[in-house]
């Protein structure tokens, strides 16, 4: 449903992105797939591992961005504080599966993720709450 959700915004709204996905490392190549099933339109870049190929996804990124494309960058947790080009970049939509992950906001990834520029942000969990509404961002 995310991205039937990210297609809507590109058809209905005109909004092409670019668009974070940050994600269990495990899930990244489904959510490629996923991407390349049900939105074959969208450049799909997949930032992990070594910083070779890291910086070659970003300059491809880069690349789609200024041509306009629907461009989705799709990356796990450990990348968003160790990538600086992630949290300065202008997202349209940020989305983070599993976000309960997010809860503590005394942890890195809480910080960077807070200090991300984007129009919206969109939690996926299996478990919202336990304690209170605050665990939300």
């Amino acid at each position: 449903q995310t991205i039937a959700f990210l297609l809507y915004l590109q058809e209905r709204k005109g909004n092409t992105g670019p668009h974070l996905i940050v994600a269990p490392k495990s899930t990244l190549s489904n959510w490629q797939a996923e991407f390349a099933r049900f939105a074959p339109s969208y450049a799909v870049r997949v930032l992990t591992g070594d910083q070779g190929p890291r910086e070659a996804e970003i300059e491809a990124l880069r690349s789609d961005i200024a041509q306009g494309r629907a461009v989705a960058c799709i990356t796990n947790y450990e990348q968003v504080h160790r990538n600086e080009w992630l949290t300065r970049a202008a997202w349209q939509v940020i989305v983070v599966d599993e976000g309960h992950r997010l809860k503590n906001p005394e942890t890195v990834l809480h910080n960077a993720m807070a200090q991300m520029r984007c129009r919206m942000r969109l939690l996926l969990t299996g478990t919202p709450l336990q304690n209170k509404v605050g665990e939300l961002w």
